[in-house]
């Protein structure tokens, strides 16, 4: 499932004259060249829709929600957005498109920051690598979970405006939550489970036991098999667990197939737990990573 937030900026909410304290969004009539407003001519208005320079006053996002007329009024202005993902929205990722970029002459460094609700930590912090150029900024995101995200911009003429579009992918995975063994999700012999390795940002940090996928599956003493094709750019690992919890054997790859081959010498409910290496739930560019959209399939025979 594919949710877009759409906003778009474009140049300053008055038409007319503005006093230079109205947060640059004007032309100014300032005698004393106030660097804070410029005449922006025929340049399309923006609105500002101030307070929004703080996390408490953030501008709240619905999904599907296209807000217009987005700017940077003055060097010391910032403009905070909030999103929420739905609760039902196990794991996936924001991914946030800065585009159009600049002041009259396009001379705008635009940069982004991300922050989680639930400690006010940051997550990630970006900024485009010249002015006007586009910055993306992705972060993978937790069910339930708020954000708030700062728009700033380094510029030698304001207002300053840009276009931002926050794209929410939602990754299914019906077995979750399985992220310890208390909560495996149980399976039979032959049956391909299907998941993703994917886990959001419920706080600053990433909590690496979400990342952990537990199955729970009855078998036979004896040779147990367990495949799983490669993950292409992505690193698991599978390790079986005897009815007791105690470790019985493991295989790991990254980017080719997984061939566990072991014997197990208790029969009973025992227990499959697979993790992953990558770690990094955020970053800056067109494309994320492979694991975010990544997904496994793994087949247990006797």
């Amino acid at each position: 499932m594919v949710a877009l937030l759409s906003l778009t900026g474009l140049g300053c909410a008055s038409s007319g004259p503005s006093p230079s304290d109205a947060g640059g969004c004007g032309p100014s009539t300032s005698d004393g060249g106030d660097s804070g407003s410029i005449d922006v001519g025929a340049e399309p208005s923006c609105a500002e829709n101030e307070p929004n320079d703080t996390r408490e006053t953030a501008t709240k996002l619905a999904l599907n929600m296209d807000l217009r007329k987005r700017c940077l009024g003055a060097a010391a202005d910032v403009d905070f957005y909030e999103v929420v993902v739905p609760k039902t929205a196990y794991t996936g990722y924001l991914h946030v498109h800065l585009r159009n970029v600049g002041g009259t002459a396009g001379d705008t460094t635009i940069g982004l920051t991300v922050y989680s609700a639930a400690d006010n930590g940051r997550i990630t912090s970006q900024r485009a690598d010249r002015a006007g150029a586009d910055l993306d900024v992705y972060w993978s995101t937790a069910a339930g979970q708020t954000y708030r995200m700062q728009v700033d911009g380094v510029a030698t003429a304001y207002p300053a405006r840009y276009d931002i579009e926050a794209e929410f992918v939602e990754r299914i995975d019906t077995f979750e939550p399985n992220d310890d063994r208390s909560v495996a999700k149980t399976f039979v012999l032959g049956q391909k489970v299907e998941g993703a390795m994917l886990y959001g940002h419920r706080s600053q940090s990433l909590d690496s036991a979400d990342g952990d996928d537990w199955f729970a599956i009855q078998l036979a003493a004896g040779s147990v098999s367990v495949d799983i094709p490669g993950v292409e750019g992505v690193s698991l690992t599978a390790s079986l667990f005897d009815p007791q919890g105690t470790y019985v054997a493991s295989a790991s790859s990254t980017g080719n197939d997984i061939a566990l081959r072991t014997s197990l010498p208790t029969p009973g409910r025992c227990f499959i737990q697979l993790s992953t290496n990558d770690r990094s739930g955020y970053g800056a560019g067109k494309k994320v990573p492979s694991f975010f959209s990544a997904s496994y399939a793994m087949t247990v025979t006797q």
